[in-house]
């Protein structure tokens, strides 16, 4: 099993958060010009 170190779990975490706040936002206008 490989080992995730803790510094790379919060990389990662906060690049998923970056992603998923960008798609929620496009989403959003996509609602608001229909």
């Amino acid at each position: 099993m490989a080992r995730v170190s803790k510094q790379q779990m919060e990389r990662n975490r906060e690049a998923i958060e970056q992603v998923s706040s960008q798609l929620f936002r496009e989403r959003g206008l996509k609602r608001r010009q229909r």
